[in-house]
């Protein structure tokens, strides 16, 4: 219930961001932020990688306790380390490209930028720690605080690019801050070291694949503002927070499924596992198709209540981001078969088949079709990602039983 909670409040919290950025600073100047979060996003994909991910897979498979804690602490320590060189990288690659006119800008993006992941760090450690309640009281804190920071800021009409990301920074340092003073949350250096040993296998192949995952999300969100515009990429963005309520469901499954995912592993092998994850997949579409199929029906409606005209281009988007967000259930759900198994290979293909797809359907019909072509290409690229991850997963189980009957 915590996760629900959390998941629930988490995505609704950022779905309100949204709305409200889109509706006071205008499509083009919430393009301009949905760019500079993109880059945010990018480096946080390398924490996610790195060592989140590995982190809520293997810490089941850890049995002993106190061996646990201290892989988890160990973790903590790696990522703590690890935002120094996300910061100065976010910070350098935007007055790289503004100059010295955006120094602002790239301070509150790099601060951001840390802050956010540290609060990362504390969610998922408390999640993968059992302290559901307590993931949910510092998230609380953290994105309840970014929507009263965006109010005062607009009641104080310093609201801006600039201020938002600041919104996101303070709001998740008080988070973090609070979860330092409240326990331990930093392990050894021998502790980190032994961590790291223990996911470096997992880590090292999922990087490629998450940098890919980054790619096909926001990375052709920012693909979009130079064949296009910055508003398509605003456009784009907006239609997928439109669906943002799926994203309780997603996230929660992130921090729940993954171990159980495990613990079907350890019991009944490759047939467990893979009979596990195809139920979840099967009962979970026939739960998302009804409101998947009233939020497209729903567009129009719903485009005029978030930016207070009609749009048909960001109505035609929200039905293409509920075809998209309808098979990203089954995706995950799959994927989680072979972050299992650790065959992070196969994820990478998986993630080519799907860049593939949306970067050639956007390049070809970009100019005339804007974002539409963007989501259209996501959609095809997923489905074909889909089918393969599943007949590799297929095939795996099938090898995997002969072989098991091939010893008896």
């Amino acid at each position: 219930m915590w996760v629900l909670l959390d998941q629930a409040m988490v995505t609704g919290c950022s779905f309100l961001t949204n709305i409200y950025m889109v509706r006071k600073l205008g499509l083009e100047s919430f393009g301009v932020f949905v760019i500079l979060y993109a880059w945010m996003c990018l480096a946080w994909t390398w924490q996610l990688a790195l060592f989140i991910t590995p982190m809520m897979s293997l810490t089941p498979m850890v049995q002993d306790l106190t061996e646990r804690k201290a892989y988890l602490l160990g973790m903590n320590t790696l990522q703590f380390v690890f935002t120094l060189p996300c910061g100065l990288f976010l910070l350098s690659g935007t007055i790289a490209v503004r100059g010295a006119a955006g120094m602002q800008m790239a301070i509150a993006l790099a601060g951001a930028g840390v802050l956010f992941q540290l609060q990362e760090m504390v969610r998922r450690y408390l999640f993968a720690a059992g302290r559901a309640g307590a993931a949910f009281a510092n998230d609380a804190i953290s994105y309840l605080g970014q929507l009263v920071l965006l109010g005062l800021f607009a009641g104080l009409r310093m609201l801006n690019v600039t201020s938002c990301l600041w919104a996101i920074g303070v709001s998740s340092g008080a988070a973090v801050a609070v979860a330092l003073l409240s326990g331990r949350l930093l392990g050894t250096l021998r502790q980190a070291k032994a961590s790291w040993v223990r996911s470096k296998q997992l880590a090292s192949g999922l990087f490629l694949s998450m940098q890919l995952s980054w790619a096909n999300s926001q990375g052709l969100i920012m693909l979009l503002s130079v064949l296009v515009s910055p508003v398509a990429s605003g456009v784009l963005k907006i239609s997928q927070t439109v669906l943002g309520p799926f994203n309780v469901f997603f996230l929660a499954m992130e921090n729940a499924i993954p171990g159980r995912a495990s613990e079907h592993f350890v019991l009944a092998g490759e047939k467990g596992l893979f009979t596990y994850l195809t139920k979840l997949a099967f009962w979970g579409e026939a739960l998302m198709l009804i409101p998947c199929l009233a939020i497209a029906l729903l567009s129009g409606v719903l485009t005029k209540l978030i930016l207070k005209h009609p749009s048909h281009e960001v109505a035609v988007q929200i039905c293409i981001q509920s075809a998209y967000s309808l098979l990203g259930l089954s995706f995950r759900l799959i994927s989680y078969f072979f972050r299992t198994l650790q065959k992070p290979g196969v994820l990478v293909s998986a993630n080519v088949v799907l860049l593939t797809g949306s970067v050639c359907i956007t390049l070809l019909f970009a100019s005339r079709l804007g974002a539409i072509a963007a989501g259209s290409g996501l959609v095809l690229g997923e489905g074909m990602a889909l089918l393969y991850m599943y007949a590799k997963a297929k095939k795996i189980t099938s090898d995997a039983v002969n072989a098991e009957l091939g010893v008896i």
